[in-house]
């Protein structure tokens, strides 16, 4: 013989013929097996949407063991959390922040001021005639003892655009002794990234010793020197960034006129200057704050 486990009976049909709560009843087998099967769906569903602690010991302690296991996972999110918090608070602390103002401007420094940080902003070109208002650079110098490593990250220029930076002794004209560093170029949404080894620190300098002849690589259109002049040893401290052609710069709306060139790029054919650190005084620019 075959049985079937009712589930609840709502109140008031136990006297419709309902039967009593969880009453057992004799059904023919095929009937049986089809109700017992809709009644344990019923069940399952039942038991899923409203669960009751468990009765055995197994059962509470896979109870225990599932919380547990939330709760180190919990745990776990939340200290990888803090640990993103604060390795962002150590390179926030290392880089800083630049406090620019009536021509002052700040270098972060480490404790041994062997890594700096500092911004480079519009030039004077650039304020001049309102062009790129949301231009920078960010830059950090990092010693590696016998030399440095600056990274540059550019932003705020035109698109798929060239651009060339310089080591310069004042940061703005006539720029005085410059040092040709590499290129710039812009992706898709303005923004360039390079970094560049040599020596960019208090001891950054040119010198001339005596008069000699030099090779005369380009004519036109602005020639380069045949000799050097003499010079004792001068130091370069500031930063500028020119774009690579005039062309590029009468597109960004920093220039007028498509044929001024000047000698900042590697055939004396580049635009206007676009960045600089003429957020700095002339004789303290932000490379002179690195002692190696």
């Amino acid at each position: 013989m075959q049985y079937l486990v009712r589930g609840p009976v709502p109140r008031g049909e136990e006297s419709a013929g309902a039967g009593p709560v969880n009453s057992v009843d004799r059904l023919p087998s095929a009937v049986q097996h089809a109700q017992v099967k809709r009644a344990s769906s019923r069940a399952i569903a039942c038991c899923s949407r409203f669960p009751h602690p468990p009765t055995t010991k197994v059962g509470r302690s896979r109870l225990l063991i599932s919380q547990q296991t939330r709760h180190n996972s919990s745990t776990h999110r939340e200290a990888d959390m803090n640990k993103h918090i604060k390795r962002a608070a150590i390179v926030l602390g290392a880089a800083g922040m630049i406090v620019a103002g009536g021509g002052a401007a700040a270098v972060a420094t480490s404790a041994k001021h062997t890594r700096i940080h500092f911004q480079m902003v519009r030039s004077a070109n650039s304020v001049n005639t309102d062009c790129l208002p949301k231009a920078k650079a960010d830059v950090t110098v990092q010693s590696r003892g016998q030399v440095e490593v600056m990274t540059i990250a550019a932003s705020g220029l035109p698109k798929n655009t060239g651009f060339d930076l310089f080591v310069i002794q004042v940061p703005n004209a006539p720029f005085g002794m410059s040092w040709y560093q590499g290129d710039l170029n812009t992706n898709q949404w303005g923004v360039a990234a390079g970094t560049f080894v040599g020596r960019f620190s208090i001891e950054t300098f040119s010198v001339a010793p005596g008069t000699a002849p030099a090779p005369v690589v380009h004519t036109s259109p602005i020639a380069d020197a045949s000799s050097n002049p003499t010079t004792a040893p001068v130091h370069q401290y500031h930063l500028g960034l020119w774009f690579n052609s005039p062309e590029d710069a009468v597109a960004a709306g920093c220039s007028k006129d498509p044929k001024a060139v000047t000698p900042f790029n590697g055939d004396h054919t580049a635009g206007p200057q676009v960045l600089s650190t003429r957020n700095f005084p002339d004789a303290e620019g932000p490379l002179r704050s690195l002692q190696p």
